[in-house]
């Protein structure tokens, strides 16, 4: 009886510690996020760069589209082939300029 009842503290210590820990986690998780946010003046007007990135790589993946087309390139599944080129043409803008 006495053995049980360490053994029930003991979960009960070990599950609060626990407990400590992933509130701990979370703490530092939602402090990391506060940095500013990185924001490009046009015309006087602050955008977010995210938003800037966005625009730039629309342009560009109508562009590659433009090419494609013109170099009579016949692509198998275009519904998946200018969003993953939109993604990946703003998410290298984001590394390469904004970090």
């Amino acid at each position: 009886m006495i053995a049980s009842r360490r053994d029930e503290r003991s979960r009960i210590c070990l599950g609060l510690v626990c407990l400590g820990l992933v509130c701990l986690g979370l703490v530092c998780l939602g402090l990391a996020g506060c940095e500013r946010a990185p924001s490009i003046e046009i015309v006087g007007s602050y955008f977010p760069g995210w938003l800037v990135c966005l625009v730039v790589s629309l342009l560009l993946t109508a562009l590659a589209r433009w090419t494609l087309v013109r170099l009579e390139i016949e692509l198998i599944a275009p519904i998946v082939v200018y969003p993953s080129l939109l993604a990946m043409f703003t998410f290298a803008q984001w590394l390469l300029l904004l970090r």
